[in-house]
């Protein structure tokens, strides 16, 4: 690995000093990206090294405004794309996959940043217009649409470079699921989010079992305890649910949390190192590979996983 120095406090710029050859020149999609979450501050960090062109996908323009114009400031020779892109609807997926496949500016795409997300507190489980509960549709359904739609760009990308990349960002909260992709039974919003990140982790293995071979990498990273908005809907009881089940887990309370720009470094190590010491479909944590949950090592559940979001979604993977 290109990283033996980094840890929790590492920074994005730090990563992006330590492979600024690799970033110059790249096209970045990168899904979610308000200013006060991980994937702005991912955005103005690639832009800061260089980065061609981002592509931003987020709910609207506007929750992208703040993003785009620190884009803009830092570094005007980065082109952008914005895309117009709400995950908890499959109608609006498919309108912006089908808008960056017609972009000609956007021949290919060299990394796949799919880190938006939700994590909803309560027992009651929220349903999209699609019908799928929230947290699932919009952390792994809608990811695992939008990544199939645009194979094609990825693969243009590996093709003339030898590789293209799909990061997942996860939680150790994937820690939490119970084994099976069905809607959690009793329901509750942290079993919900366990579900959804597991198959963040499960997702990245299976891409790179199924298109490794033509050059496609993937991996899932846990980004840590970052200070975002993200758990902004928990109450008392969600927090309580949360520490039982970490506790469950056997999962150690990080120090501190991190801060965004913290946050968004193991997502860039995980697009950039080339030298990643672990099989395609690691899951890394803190700038380096680590063990995830055994239950998601268990190879049968990328066949699972693959079999319940095509019948989901109504299309086979691309």
């Amino acid at each position: 690995m290109s990283t033996p120095h980094f840890d929790h406090t590492t920074t994005g710029d730090e990563v992006v000093s330590q492979f600024k050859e690799r970033v110059r020149g790249l096209t970045v999609l990168i899904t979610g990206v308000t200013h006060t979450g991980i994937g702005g501050s991912t955005a103005v960090t690639l832009a800061r090294g260089g980065a061609k062109c981002l592509i931003l996908a987020s709910r609207s323009e506007a929750r992208a405004a703040e993003t785009i114009d620190a884009v803009k400031k830092t570094n005007p020779a980065t082109s952008i794309v914005f895309v117009q892109l709400d995950l908890a609807d499959i109608e609006s997926i498919r309108a912006a996959a089908t808008s960056i496949i017609n972009n000609s500016s956007v021949q290919s795409i060299d990394v796949v940043i799919n880190n938006a997300g939700v994590s909803l507190g309560g027992e009651t489980p929220r349903l999209t217009k699609d019908g799928f509960e929230e947290t699932w549709q919009v952390c792994h359904v809608g990811h695992w649409l939008l990544t199939s739609l645009l194979m094609p760009k990825l693969l243009a990308a590996a093709s003339v470079k030898g590789e293209a990349r799909v990061i997942n960002l996860s939680s150790a909260g994937h820690h939490f699921w119970n084994d099976s992709f069905d809607e959690p039974t009793p329901f509750t919003g942290v079993a919900a989010y366990g579900r959804a990140k597991a198959a963040n982790v499960v997702f990245s293995k299976g891409l790179a079992v199924k298109y490794g071979a033509q050059g496609i990498k993937s991996y899932s990273v846990n980004p840590g305890w970052v200070t975002t908005q993200i758990m902004s809907s928990w109450n008392a009881d969600d927090f309580a649910s949360g520490m039982k089940a970490a506790a469950e887990a056997g999962l150690a309370l990080r120090p501190a949390p991190k801060n965004l720009e913290q946050g968004c470094s193991t997502t860039l190590v995980a697009a950039l190192d080339p030298a990643i010491p672990a099989p395609n479909g690691a899951y890394l944590d803190d700038c380096h590979v680590q063990t995830p949950n055994t239950k998601v090592e268990n190879a049968t559940k990328i066949d699972e996983l693959w079999d319940a979001t095509e019948k989901a979604v109504g299309q086979k993977f691309v």
